[in-house]
């Protein structure tokens, strides 16, 4: 829990422009990649599917964006067809880059910063409570009147789950693995 007084201390010596809220917005992203989990040790495929990502610019700033990404089709996809359910969260502090690499009336920007996860698994026998921590490493590809943006970005993560396995069973599961993530964010006008 180190982490939270860190994004609390970026936070508070964030530069800030007042109405600059183009880094405001939601959106949706989805994401194809590997993962690997213990006691389990085997390498599968993951698919994030599409799921909804809001984005905030603390103080209206242009340097820094807070993500929070909720897997909501995970969710339904886990509980109607392998019948548990299955929380995720994960919040993004990102640096957005301020080169602007300029392409016409557009541009492409660098994002990366560290991420942060909470998960809970629930299931007939096991409750695993978890956390994964990661990272979002990728550029943003911003449209006219910088309303659009279209990030494609790797995301390399850990997780930790504790809790039930089971009556009388408590398990540890640990894991990891990268994803290779589209995402589609509408943005506030500047």
């Amino acid at each position: 829990m180190r982490c939270i007084p860190l994004l609390l201390a970026l936070l508070l010596v964030s530069p800030a422009t007042a109405g600059a809220v183009e880094n405001a917005g939601a959106g949706s992203s989805m994401g194809f990649g590997v993962t690997a989990y213990s006691p389990a040790p085997q390498v599968a495929p993951r698919i994030n599917l599409p799921s909804l990502e809001l984005a905030a610019a603390p103080g209206g700033t242009k340097l820094w964006q807070l993500r929070v990404r909720l897997p909501l089709l995970n969710t339904i996809y886990a509980a109607g067809l392998r019948q548990q359910l299955d929380l995720q969260a994960d919040v993004f502090w990102l640096k957005l880059g301020q080169c602007d690499c300029p392409v016409g009336n557009h541009v492409v920007r660098p994002v990366l910063g560290p991420m942060a996860g909470a998960r809970l698994n629930i299931a007939p026998g096991v409750v695993q409570p978890g956390i994964a921590l990661g990272g979002r490493f990728g550029a943003e590809y911003v449209g006219p009147q910088r309303r659009i943006g279209l990030t494609v970005a790797a995301e390399p993560f850990f997780e930790l789950r504790g809790g039930s396995a089971g009556p009388g069973r408590s398990s540890l599961t640990t894991g990891g693995g990268a994803l290779l993530v589209i995402a589609l964010t509408g943005y506030q006008a500047p």
